[in-house]
């Protein structure tokens, strides 16, 4: 990767000031870059040897390799690949995702999850109020639209895919089921890092998290249930009365404010493509109290500069720990 140097900060654009940080910390990646629609790639001595992967084409008048994509260019021994920063959320079996309800047909609901399948809940896979075990009846069907309206925003997760990519989700589990008193926040799903917990706290902010791996990310005050489960359900595996209750728990003006301000982080993280995760959100916050940008103002040029300038001057202070 060749050197970037940034003469001013002050009118460089975002992303020119971490990509100049990132070029000075050493990385195992060196081949990888950025490259737009018809872009050669120059793979050097050995470009006959290479083999055309995904996102890549070859040129008929030239035979140059060229991208037939916009992303980033990965090489796995002579594979050559582009991958693109943007994609449909491909899902795989446990992952944790957050999404709407779109429709109700037959026994099932459809969830809008971004994925490039059709992504279905099924009547058998939600627990039944009041948790009661039995077999799902013509009247539990009639009553759907009561459990799940259209419009719901729900945490689920992934029970299988089907061969031909379609996605069977499951809401069994006391932590998923119907989401209220908080706000979602659409980020492009490539940037959620699959982890071990997907449910967090940002610690002193009192606000919990969802993360879900589709790019759907729940924001809500933290209110710990009768269980001490951390969340915000009003399904129907929760029992009525208390789903009810935990919808009717207004959240205040403190509390709202501080959703808001999380979930400006979390929109200003996706603006610069950075990954996301509690870390990463409670760095971004940590910024904003440091330069002391008010929430409305979190979009704002001045502290996306100095949001990207804190991750480069983190990373390559880490590159430099790892170097010694």
């Amino acid at each position: 990767m060749s050197a970037i140097r940034v003469q001013r900060l002050d009118v460089a654009a975002p992303r020119t000031i971490l990509e100049a940080g990132l070029a000075e910390a050493p990385s195992n990646l060196d081949s990888t870059r950025i490259v737009s629609i018809g872009d050669e790639l120059d793979m050097g001595t050995d470009q006959e040897s290479i083999l055309r992967g995904h996102g890549t084409q070859t040129r008929a008048e030239t035979g140059a390799l060229v991208a037939s994509v916009a992303g980033v260019v990965e090489r796995v021994d002579q594979l050559v690949t582009v991958k693109t920063l943007r994609t449909r959320y491909v899902a795989e079996v446990g992952d944790v995702v957050v999404g709407r309800v779109a429709e109700i047909v037959g026994k099932r609901w459809r969830l809008d999850l971004g994925s490039r399948h059709e992504a279905t809940l099924l009547l058998s896979a939600v627990d039944l109020p009041g948790g009661i075990q039995r077999r799902r009846t013509a009247e539990d069907e009639l009553t759907m639209r009561a459990v799940f309206p259209e419009g719901t925003v729900l945490a689920v997760e992934v029970q299988s895919v089907h061969a031909d990519g379609g996605l069977a989700l499951h809401a069994r589990s006391a932590r998923y089921g119907a989401l209220a008193g908080g706000t979602l926040v659409a980020v492009p799903g490539a940037l959620v890092r699959r982890q071990a917990r997907h449910f967090q706290r940002l610690d002193g902010r009192g606000v919990d998290l969802i993360l879900g791996c589709n790019g759907g990310v729940w924001v809500a005050p933290a209110r710990p249930d009768a269980r001490g489960v951390r969340g915000h359900f009003g399904g129907a595996g929760d029992g009525e009365e208390e789903g009810s209750a935990l919808r009717a728990v207004p959240a205040s003006v403190q509390e709202r404010q501080g959703v808001a301000r999380v979930a400006q982080a979390l929109r200003a993280l996706a603006t610069l493509y950075l990954p996301i995760d509690a870390g990463s959100v409670a760095g971004a916050l940590q910024v904003a109290d440091a330069v002391g940008v008010a929430t409305p103002d979190m979009g704002s040029r001045a502290y996306l500069t100095a949001l990207v300038e804190d991750v480069a001057a983190g990373r390559v202070a880490t590159a430099a720990d790892r170097g010694q």
